[in-house]
C-alpha cells in the first residue's frame, strides 16, 4: 500500500492541475499561440466568498522538494490578501505533460474547524507517487485508491480515499473574470476520507469537484462540494510564465480590481539583465472581456506603454479579426487589438536594462495577452 498525503482542502485534484504540462512558449516566433504552462508559470485566482466576493489566490513552484531520493516541484498555494488562511504545499511532478505525478503535500484550512495556527488541516508525503493521467478516455471514470500515513489536525494516523474522477468534456468552456474560456478539459471528481481514527468532522464527508483544465494557460476554474463545510470556487484572473529568460509572456484581465497588468524582463531573476543593443520583440493583444463588446468596432480605451526603464516606445493598436495567442477562439466573431514593437535601446548609458509592456483600465474590462521576446546583455 502507498503511504502519503490523501488531500487537501479541496483543492486536491485542482492543485496537482496547477501546473501541469511543460514546454516552449514560442520560441522565436513572438506570435506563437499562449502556453503552454511550465514551472515557472505563476497563477492568481479569484477565490469567492459566500458572500460573492472575491480574494485573491495564487499558485507558483518556489524550489524542489525530496521525497524518498525523488524531486518533486514544490508548488506553494498562497493566499496574500487573507491572513486568516495560510500557505498550502503540493508536491508534483511532470515528465510528460500529460500526466501528473503527485508526492504529497501539506493543507491549512480556515472553514473546516480542523487544526489550529501553525498545524495544517492534513499533511503527508507519498512512498512513490500518484500518477493522475490529463487525457483519460471521455465518459471513462478512473479509480483512486489511497492508503496513507498523514497527519489531520497535528494527530498522525493511516487513512483511506476512495473515490473516481472522470474527463466529462474534452472541449467545454467555462466562465471566469477573464471571459470565457474555450476548449478546456472538464473533468467531474469524487473522494471520500476513512480511518478508525478519523476526526468527527470528516465522517461521511464526501469531496466533489468540477475542474476545467486548459493545455494553453493550465488550471482555468473549479468548483469543490465538501459539504457540510463551505465550497471552495475559483477562477482565473491571470497567468504569467516568467522563464526560461529570454521568452516571457503573460495574460490578465485588466479592470477596477486589477487596473494594471504589466509584463518586464526585470521580474525574470530581478535583475537589469536584457541587452539594450538587441531588439526585443515586444507582442500585446487586447480583447474585451465582454463578448458583445469583443464582437463591435470599440477600440478598447486601456492605456498602453511599451518601454524600458528610461524611455517609452511609439506603436500603433491595429484591429485584427483573429487572435495570435488565442487562436481556440478562431470564427467566434471576436475583434482584436494588436500592437507590436521590435527595438532596442541603444542610446540609453547603461547595459543591461529592463523592457517591459503596461495595460492600464480604462472603462470597460480588458484581457491583455502579451510577449516579450529578448536578448541577456553578457558583460
Amino acid at each position: 500500500m502507498t503511504k502519503g498525503t490523501i488531500g487537501t482542502t479541496g483543492i486536491g485534484l485542482a492543485a496537482m492541475l496547477v501546473l501541469a504540462s511543460c514546454g516552449d512558449k514560442g520560441g522565436d516566433d513572438e506570435k506563437a499561440p499562449y502556453g503552454p504552462p511550465s514551472r515557472a508559470t505563476r497563477y492568481v485566482f479569484d477565490r469567492k466568498n459566500t458572500d460573492g466576493s472575491a480574494f485573491a489566490m495564487t499558485a507558483a513552484v518556489t524550489g524542489d522538494k525530496v521525497i524518498n531520493g525523488e524531486t518533486f516541484w514544490n508548488a506553494v498555494i498562497a493566499y496574500p490578501n487573507n491572513p486568516d488562511h495560510k500557505d498550502d504545499t503540493v508536491y508534483v511532478r511532470f515528465d510528460d505533460p500529460l500526466l501528473v505525478q503527485f508526492g504529497g503535500g501539506q493543507a491549512f484550512s480556515s472553514t473546516i474547524p480542523i487544526g489550529d495556527g501553525d498545524v495544517p488541516f492534513i499533511s503527508g508525503e507519498l512512498d512513490a507517487p500518484i500518477d493522475i493521467p490529463l487525457d483519460p478516455a471521455v465518459g471513462e471514470a478512473q479509480p483512486l485508491s489511497i492508503t496513507s500515513a498523514v497527519e489531520i489536525g497535528g494527530v498522525p494516523m493511516t487513512a483511506t480515499a476512495e473515490g473516481a474522477y472522470t474527463l466529462v468534456d474534452d472541449n467545454a468552456t467555462v466562465d471566469t473574470v477573464m471571459g470565457t474560456v474555450y476548449g478546456c478539459r472538464h473533468f467531474t471528481g469524487d473522494v471520500a476520507l476513512a480511518s478508525p481514527s478519523l476526526p468527527a468532522e470528516l465522517v461521511n464527508v464526501t469531496f466533489n469537484a468540477d475542474i476545467w483544465y486548459s493545455d494553453t494557460v493550465g488550471l482555468v476554474a473549479a468548483v469543490i462540494h465538501r459539504a457540510p463545510f463551505q465550497d471552495v470556487v475559483f477562477g482565473l484572473r491571470s497567468t504569467s510564465d516568467m522563464g526560461p529568460a529570454g521568452s516571457i509572456q503573460g495574460v490578465g484581465v485588466v479592470d477596477m480590481s486589477s487596473p494594471t497588468f504589466r509584463l518586464d524582463t526585470y521580474d525574470v531573476n530581478g535583475q537589469f539583465d536584457a541587452d539594450k543593443d538587441k531588439h526585443a520583440k515586444m507582442l500585446l493583444e487586447l480583447r474585451f472581456v465582454d463578448e458583445t463588446m469583443a464582437k463591435s468596432d470599440v477600440q478598447p480605451d486601456a492605456t498602453v506603454q511599451f518601454g524600458t526603464v528610461w524611455g517609452m516606445y511609439e506603436f500603433q493598436l491595429e484591429e485584427a479579426p483573429v487572435s495570435f495567442f488565442h487562436p481556440g477562439e478562431s470564427g467566434k466573431g471576436f475583434k482584436y487589438w494588436i500592437a507590436y514593437v521590435d527595438q532596442a535601446a541603444k542610446n540609453e548609458a547603461i547595459n543591461g536594462i529592463a523592457y517591459h509592456i503596461t495595460v492600464s483600465a480604462g472603462s470597460s474590462p480588458v484581457r491583455a495577452t502579451a510577449r516579450i521576446l529578448y536578448s541577456l546583455y553578457q558583460p
